[in-house]
């Protein structure tokens, strides 16, 4: 038995002919009780069990796709089912699963009614109520547990912070080497504070500037002394989503690979086997509390089963946009889809 969407259970209905042989069938009833029988499968049919949301009937413990007409849905409730098929194994359904990194404030200072990192929190839970959400809010987001959630088996992945940047005179640009992350005031690394707020620190994961390859001396850069510093960073997540300045700058030529962009390996590894993409900004300087509702908007697009490529053009295109110069664009596979909703 499982609970269904709608307010109804998906049971199995087992019914005995003359000469005493079960057969089962799969019934839903509805939330007043009015049952619908699953014809998929032939009478002598035993062993049967709802499995992934309703897509999917287990037959003698394997599993095969439902062909009725009217397949029920599993309700995506915390745990719907004894064996659910979250990754967490307990019980609960599988949803997209998005990861979202805020460790600073992302409203400016003084700003009237703002729209801060607790709004988009509760913006997204109400967007995206069909999803698995894992939020890493100021003192939760942290250098060492970004790197380890970056491991997990989620399928996209958020950062709306601040970058490390570097500055250039000739031309006069910004990049960025890396991402900062909330370090505490009473922390013993002397690292520069957040800006306006100053209510914690910044400590930058940057990109070795020993591992950086195909730039000329414009690009070159030493990276703070108190900086974690990486080569290649890997990740489970099939769509990588980073607000923050500077991360594409204008000034590189062509075959050229920015070093913030050459910290993250996009191409499908044997432990990392699915394509990967990021979104960044093509602006200098990033509005972070307007970044967030667009990623907000990008992440309902993708768990409707859009392409990322679709999903950012559309953003792109939305009126909360109008009048910034920002626009959002795709490095790597603009194809790559996630894990997408399943509907009724």
């Amino acid at each position: 038995m499982a609970a269904s969407a709608g307010g109804g259970v998906v049971a199995k209905d087992i019914t005995y002919d003359s000469n005493n042989n079960p057969t089962e069938q799969i019934v839903s009833l509805d939330a007043t009780g009015n049952p619908t029988y699953d014809t998929s499968f032939a009478s002598g049919a035993f062993a049967l069990d709802y499995w992934a949301l309703g897509k999917y009937l287990a037959v003698n413990n394997a599993l095969q796709q439902i062909m009725s007409a009217t397949p029920f849905q599993v309700a995506p409730t915390r745990a719907p089912h004894p064996r659910g098929g979250s990754r967490h194994k307990n019980g609960s359904p599988k949803l997209p699963e998005f990861t979202h990194y805020l460790p600073f404030h992302i409203e400016s200072l003084g700003e009237p009614n703002p729209y801060n990192m607790y709004k988009f929190q509760s913006d997204v839970l109400r967007t995206l109520p069909d999803a698995s959400h894992n939020f890493r809010l100021r003192q939760f987001a942290v250098e060492g547990r970004f790197q380890r959630d970056l491991q997990a088996p989620v399928d996209a992945f958020a950062y709306i912070g601040h970058a490390s940047n570097m500055n250039i005179t000739e031309p006069d640009q910004e990049y960025a080497i890396g991402l900062f992350f909330y370090y505490p005031l009473d922390g013993p690394l002397n690292l520069n504070l957040e800006p306006d707020f100053e209510d914690s620190k910044l400590l930058p994961l940057d990109k070795d500037s020993t591992t950086v390859v195909g730039l000329g001396p414009a690009w070159s850069y030493i990276p703070d002394p108190e900086a974690v510093l990486v080569d290649k960073l890997e990740t489970n997540a099939s769509v990588l989503f980073f607000a923050s300045c500077a991360l594409k700058p204008t000034f590189w030529h062509n075959g050229e690979v920015a070093p913030f962009l050459q910290m993250w390996n996009l191409n499908p590894t044997p432990l990392h086997p699915t394509p990967k993409a990021i979104i960044v900004s093509n602006a200098r300087e990033v509005h972070l509390a307007l970044a967030a509702k667009v990623w907000k908007i990008i992440a309902r697009k993708l768990a409707d089963g859009e392409d990322v490529g679709t999903a950012v053009d559309e953003a792109n295109t939305d009126p909360i946009l109008q009048g910034f110069f920002e626009q959002w664009e795709v490095v790597g596979d603009r194809s790559v889809r996630i894990a997408p909703v399943k509907k009724p």
